[in-house]
């Protein structure tokens, strides 16, 4: 299986929770996404929403 169409960008955020700036990896070959991530400094569960190569929202699963 080859992987040389696999595309993936690193984007910079900020926790809808504890305010720090945390890493996403997303796929931009995705139209729209809608997935559930943990902090990876305070580990509380986000919602991120995607289109294409960018995240268009950030938001606490508890909103």
């Amino acid at each position: 299986m080859s992987l040389d169409h696999l595309s993936t960008e690193l984007v910079d955020l900020r926790c809808p929770y504890c305010d720090a700036h945390i890493h996403l990896i997303i796929d931009p070959t995705d139209d729209s996404q809608e997935y559930t991530e943990d902090c990876e400094v305070c580990c509380q569960p986000m919602l991120v929403f995607t289109e294409g190569d960018q995240i268009v929202r950030l938001a606490r699963e508890d909103e």
